[in-house]
């Protein structure tokens, strides 16, 4: 048998959570935050594929409501090809994250989670409770430059400005995004 710290030890760097009373796990390398603009993005992918992000406007430990009202969202997906149910599409007043731990020193964040998250295409609910952020690592934005980053997309020019980047220190992948001039 296992002791509970051995067992905690086995979620460091993943998030965890019950969907309508299953058990759900994000796997460790495909488990991340980051931190661009004062918000948190939080994100995890389990083994079959289902997905968990949360976008958390704020950068403190504290308490953040997941409502219709709120700019901080949550959102599941069963796989990468169907629509998500979200925290902000029905009216689920205990809904909420909190950071208990904002850790930039050793880049994790710890904190729970619940919210019922609906799906408003089909009218669709689920159940998310008992979310833990387990030691979830803090991955830094690359600093940009006062450059311009260009590119073709499907064979139309692209000229970025207000750009960011992350690197994902799992896969070795860099992320961009901005906006076109």
């Amino acid at each position: 048998s296992c002791s509970k710290s051995e067992v905690e030890s086995n979620n460091d760097g993943t998030i965890t959570m019950e969907i309508d009373g299953k058990e759900w796990k994000s796997i460790s390398t495909k488990t991340a935050a980051t931190i661009s603009n004062n918000i948190i993005s939080l994100s995890g992918i389990s083994e079959d594929g289902s997905a968990l992000t949360i976008r958390i406007n704020g950068i403190t430990a504290k308490t953040y409501l997941l409502d219709q009202n709120s700019s901080t969202t949550a959102a599941f997906a069963e796989s990468p090809t169907t629509n998500s149910y979200a925290s902000n599409q029905g009216n689920d007043a205990a809904a909420s994250v909190i950071i208990t731990e904002m850790n930039t020193t050793d880049s994790i964040v710890n904190g729970t989670f619940s919210f019922t998250g609906f799906r408003i295409i089909d009218g669709k609910k689920v159940l998310i409770k008992n979310g833990k952020i387990n030691k979830v690592k803090l991955v830094q934005p690359v600093p940009v430059g006062s450059g311009f980053f260009k590119c073709k997309i499907n064979g139309v020019q692209f000229n970025g400005a207000l750009l960011f980047s992350i690197i994902n220190q799992f896969s070795g992948k860099i992320f961009f995004g901005g906006s076109s001039l």
